[in-house]
């Protein structure tokens, strides 16, 4: 027996959800299926009995099959919302991270950053702006739209256009914004080995209200569908509309714009990942280095460093901003559920109660990865430096807890998928309930503590 149940400390709204349910699925497999069979075998007079119990065995069998869907959604969560934050308590340290590994002097400048990386949001019109750059005024030779990652245009477009002549750098954001502040009214998780111009194309589907993105992307790849893109969003009167993007927001100058990050042995598949995204897709070739003087700033500082605050500037813009919201962007593959950061961002997002969107590339990628989103483990994730992997792990004291918490954040009936899971043909839907319903258990179960380290 665990420690908690042995202290009385059970988690209660799962443990009366599954026993209820449980009873009831009894009850029904009893009473109502093989009690009337054996009334009706009871019964000298067959068909007297016949004539008078026919309609209630009938009913009774209905009932039967009512009370085990019932308990099917009620388990998968579909019936009604539980809520997580406040029955499954994730003891993850990812929300302390200022008093955890900031000393009380630099509290101050870690709450400055914060207050800093939260104003430089980019706009619409901003980002319509600079894919026109790409496509047209060839700002990255070898652009291919249908090819380039977000990582190819981060090496080859943003770090060269943000590096001034005094040899140091600046985000792009505040490159748009001429270092005015821009407070972003929404935040976006991506994943930087995914198609630019999926990313931009998510972007504009979120700001015009598009289920998928697919359409808005092939828009994008000319110039008839450009204009068309460009006149919608004036209609819509969005223009000014403002997200965070890491890509935009973060100062590339101070942190990887002169390294590929640490180099995993050789003939492993982490070098082949690493060598991958060191060169550009569509040449093949290794990016040239940034020769900036920009001092870069790591976790070694973390009061500076703009890489470890992505859940605190969550945080501190949703207390602020009355509809701040988290867009989470999906690329065909799903990777963007195997990155370490962005597996965080959901997570505390959900915890935080901000209010969250998908955007999915169509419903037929949906359907080729949906199984593979019930298998996810934060202990599987993956970054592009080591470190912050590492980072993120011994953050979260228990790994059970967190993985059930990121399976409710997808999957709940308040989760990202609710749209396309309430909108599915009963048949699919019923045997995914039956696939969730451990998911939902777990949800609500008590783990013991795990060192993630040890299992990793």
């Amino acid at each position: 027996m665990r420690k908690k149940e042995r202290e009385g400390e059970v988690d209660r709204p799962g443990f009366v959800l599954g026993s209820s349910q449980g009873l009831l699925i009894t009850f029904s497999c009893t009473t109502l299926w093989w009690l009337p069979y054996k009334v009706l075998s009871w019964a000298e007079d067959q068909q007297l009995a016949d004539q008078l119990l026919l309609i209630p065995v009938v009913v009774a069998h209905r009932f039967n099959h009512l009370i085990k869907a019932t308990s099917v959604a009620a388990l998968s969560g579909l019936l009604w919302p539980c809520s997580a934050a406040s029955t499954c308590k994730v003891d993850s340290r990812l929300d302390r991270a200022p008093t955890m590994s900031v000393t009380m002097g630099d509290s101050d400048l870690w709450t400055d950053k914060v207050h800093e990386l939260a104003n430089r949001g980019v706009t619409l019109t901003s980002l319509l702006r600079f894919w026109q750059a790409l496509v047209q005024d060839k700002v990255m030779p070898s652009f291919d739209p249908r090819i380039s990652t977000t990582n190819d245009v981060v090496r080859q477009a943003i770090i060269p256009l943000t590096r001034n002549a005094a040899g140091e750098g600046q985000a792009m954001a505040s490159l748009w914004s001429c270092g005015q502040p821009v407070c972003a009214a929404s935040m976006v998780t991506h994943n930087w080995s995914n198609y630019f111009h999926h990313l931009m194309a998510a972007i504009f589907a979120d700001a015009l209200e598009e289920e998928h993105y697919a359409g808005v992307a092939e828009m994008l790849l000319t110039a008839e569908g450009y204009q068309r893109l460009e006149n919608k969003i004036q209609e819509k009167g969005c223009g000014n509309k403002s997200y965070w993007v890491c890509a935009f927001s973060v100062n590339q100058h101070a942190c990887i714009c002169d390294n590929f990050g640490r180099a995993p042995p050789e003939g492993t598949p982490e070098f082949e990942e690493w060598d991958l995204k060191r060169r550009d897709s569509v040449t093949g070739l290794v990016f040239n280095v940034c020769p900036c003087k920009q001092r870069k700033i790591w976790n070694n500082e973390p009061a500076l460093c703009e890489m470890n605050k992505f859940d605190s500037m969550m945080r501190h813009l949703n207390r602020q901003q009355r509809d701040f919201s988290h867009l989470v962007v999906v690329d065909v593959a799903f990777d963007v559920f195997t990155r370490a950061w962005c597996i965080a961002e959901i997570v505390e997002s959900g915890r935080s109660r901000i209010h969250q969107r998908i955007k999915l590339h169509s419903e037929a990628a949906l359907d080729r990865n949906y199984q593979r989103l019930s298998s996810i483990d934060v202990r599987h994730c993956k970054a592009s430096r080591p470190e912050d992997r590492e980072m993120i792990l011994q953050s979260i004291q228990d790994v059970k807890r967190f993985n059930s918490d990121l399976q409710w954040t997808i999957f709940g009936t308040e989760g990202l998928l609710r749209k396309w899971m309430d909108g599915r043909e009963r048949a699919a839907l019923a045997g995914r309930c039956v696939r969730r319903a451990g998911t939902f258990g777990g949800h609500f179960s008590s783990s013991s503590t795990l060192d993630p380290m040890d299992t990793v």
